[in-house]
């Protein structure tokens, strides 16, 4: 499995600092019973040579402005993220295993899959190939979907089965939902008015 790569050194990069200086920053912040973070620390963190710990990691997300997530490599702002009714959580406890144990088997963060189940965040693509591969399952199906046979010619059958779906969502999900298909109207619209 591959290593998500956190995004220090971009972010460094992007505020003009050297290690020196990120070090120097960061030291400032941390109180005198804090260990201080030395340069070597900073370069192993880059470099993906050890992990960043949490406290470290929420001091360096709130210096930079951005979340931890974002700062582990876990947030892409630019990734289409997927987002339908979860079946990770029923996926897990057929699996018997805890929220902690898939976390760390997956080396993701626990807020990650904490915010997952409770249908706070959407997953990236490799996320759910990520997912897939560990419950030896399709990637949709962790989202819930299993192929059907779709007629696009079949307007009625296909509105009735897209109502039942609305009806049995969460409020969360159905506001999810229809600001999916606004989108997709106004790309369809944009694309007609465009010829493309």
């Amino acid at each position: 499995m591959s290593t998500i790569k956190n995004r220090l050194k971009a972010l460094r990069n992007e505020k003009g600092l050297t290690q020196d200086e990120l070090v120097a920053e960061l030291n400032s912040k941390l109180g005198d019973s804090k260990k201080a973070i030395s340069k070597m620390t900073i370069s192993n963190w880059e470099n993906n040579k050890h992990s960043i710990k949490q406290d470290k990691a929420e001091l360096l997300a709130d210096f930079f402005g951005v979340s931890v997530s974002y700062l582990l490599g876990y947030d892409d702002p630019k990734a289409e993220y997927i987002v339908y009714e979860d079946q990770l959580a029923k996926l897990r406890k057929t699996k018997g295993i805890t929220q902690e144990e898939l976390a760390s088997s997956l080396n993701f963060p626990l807020s990650l899959v904490k915010d997952w189940e409770a249908e706070k965040r959407g997953y990236t693509k490799e996320q759910l190939q990520i997912l897939g591969d560990f419950f030896e399952i399709s990637p949709s199906e962790v989202l819930g979907i299993h192929v059907t046979n779709f007629d696009p010619l079949d307007d009625k059958n296909n509105e009735n089965e897209l109502t039942s779906i609305y009806r049995n969502l969460t409020d969360y999900n159905k506001e999810r939902l229809m600001i999916y298909a606004k989108d997709l109207k106004a790309l369809e619209d944009f694309n007609k008015a465009n010829n493309t």
